[in-house]
């Protein structure tokens, strides 16, 4: 189906991917049928589930989209207005030193105009304007804490504590910060609420242990100066986070069940390259999810056309991923797909060293790259693979295991050696003796003329002496000649 084809039938249709549930369902039947024939089906199920769900029109789409774009900056806003979600929140930028820590924080997406280095300094400054903001908003928390001083000069102070808030929070918000980074801050920020309430509450158990009360006392006031609120106020304070994060949840939940078909019908595209269809699901809802977050309604699109790439993206990422033995990198896969069209573009007539020069000239990259992809897009082939049609035997009993020897080798040895017996056994005792001592024949161990010596109890020169005499003793023609038909295999192995 080509891109017209594809907005005239999903794009331009305000009723979604299918006329009704009816025939959705149809359709179903049809392409599950070919993969699975079992009663319980989890794809199947999940299907009818999905087909269950309504589906959003345009003012529906707009509506959520307004919705997930307020609930997630005032959810931000609402968190970071605490001085102890913003310490915490500063403490794991703390450690944003690498790039790779850097996306968990900062959407690197969006960004095109700054590099990885430029936002890493960019976030280190203003963790140091967090750092002034909190210090200077303990002054003055103390300053305002004091009972004599004037209503005035505490209305003045705290409205100059929550202007250097909320500039603060305008620097964090303008570094696109990832919606998901201040889930962490968040449930820390909400457990230190409840431990403030939870310990007004039930203080009275504490006044007959006077350390333990002393301990949670401190505890409580240290956290209570960062959260600047009395512990009447906190309660209401932490009920409105949750009914905002609520909020932010089923609005996000709600958009993802109207476009569920969306992920559905670009999965179908991509089945039989490698995994299940249940997992090209749930890799395009990943990408959905993505999409969701990334949205932004003012464009004038529709989100379908925004999500599909957001989709087609998760599902072919994890396809190149997840699909072979051995993983090619995510930069490696582009020019690994690239080559492999261009091959099939190249004239079959050119010989193999033409064919390389014209692939690596038509994609644009250099010979050696060709070669290197021609190396790493090689599959691997299982080890249990059969062989035949019978599948008796596998891959496996025809490679050479070079760690065995051979039959032959193994009777020509056999033969060598007893050749080589008969051949000592004409010498005097003595000789052999010496003979297999000195050249390890007996224990593969290459004796010294002392050792042996010590052994028969003579000096080393007459144990030389003996040695000679055997050595030419078997330097004579008619012992050579028994072991003549065993030189070409001992030069040959």
């Amino acid at each position: 189906m080509d891109m017209l084809e594809y907005k005239n039938n999903y794009l331009n249709n305000d009723e979604g991917f299918a006329g009704s549930n009816e025939e959705y369902l149809d359709e179903i039947d049809n392409t599950e049928k070919k993969e699975k024939h079992k009663d319980y089906d989890p794809v199947r199920l999940y299907l009818k589930e999905m087909a269950s769900l309504p589906m959003l029109n345009r003012d529906e789409e707009l509506y959520l989209a307004k919705k997930i774009k307020v609930m997630r900056k005032l959810l931000i806003r609402k968190v970071l207005i605490f001085d102890y979600a913003m310490e915490t929140y500063m403490n794991a930028l703390n450690d944003v030193d690498k790039e790779s820590e850097l996306v968990q924080f900062i959407d690197t997406v969006v960004i095109k105009d700054q590099s990885k280095e430029e936002l890493i300094n960019q976030i280190r400054k203003i963790i140091e304007k967090i750092g002034d903001t909190l210090k200077n908003n303990r002054i003055d928390y103390e300053k305002i804490s004091k009972k004599s001083v004037s209503l005035a000069v505490r209305t003045r102070t705290f409205r100059n504590i929550l202007a250097r808030k909320r500039k603060i929070i305008r620097n964090i918000e303008a570094t696109h910060m990832r919606t998901e980074s201040m889930f962490p801050v968040m449930k820390q920020l909400l457990e230190a609420m409840s431990n403030v309430i939870k310990f007004k509450k039930h203080s009275k158990g504490f006044y007959h242990k006077k350390e333990t009360q002393k301990k949670y006392f401190n505890n409580l006031t240290e956290i209570q100066t960062l959260l600047m609120l009395p512990a009447a106020e906190i309660e209401k304070a932490r009920n409105n986070i949750h009914s905002i994060y609520n909020e932010y949840k089923s609005a996000r939940k709600r958009f993802s069940e109207g476009n569920l078909r969306l992920v559905v019908s670009i999965a179908k595209k991509y089945r039989k390259r490698g995994m299940t269809f249940q997992d090209l699901i749930q890799e395009g809802n990943t990408g959905l999810m993505r999409a969701i977050d990334k949205y932004d309604y003012r464009m004038g699109f529709k989100f379908s056309t925004y999500a599909t790439w957001w989709i087609k993206q998760a599902i072919i990422r994890a396809i190149d991923d997840k699909v072979r033995t051995v993983r090619i990198p995510v930069h490696m896969t582009d020019i690994v797909n690239k080559t492999n069209q261009v091959m099939k573009n190249t004239q079959n007539e050119h010989n193999k060293v033409r064919q390389i020069d014209a692939i690596a000239k038509e994609a644009n990259i250099p010979i050696s790259e060709v070669y290197r992809v021609f190396r790493i897009a090689s599959q691997p082939v299982s080890l249990g693979n059969p062989i035949g049609d019978g599948g008796e035997t596998v891959f496996e009993d025809f490679i050479q295991d070079k760690k065995v020897e051979s039959p032959i080798y193994a009777v020509q040895q056999s033969l060598l050696k007893e050749q080589i017996e008969k051949i000592l056994n004409t010498l005097s005792h003595r000789e052999r003796e010496v003979i297999k001592l000195r050249f390890g024949i007996s224990d593969g161990y290459m004796h010294t003329l002392e050792d042996i010596g010590k052994r028969f109890n003579i000096t080393r020169e007459r144990i030389r002496q003996i040695e000679a005499i055997a050595l030419r003793k078997l330097q004579h023609p008619m012992r050579v000649r028994k072991l003549e038909g065993f030189f070409n295999s001992v030069l040959t192995n």
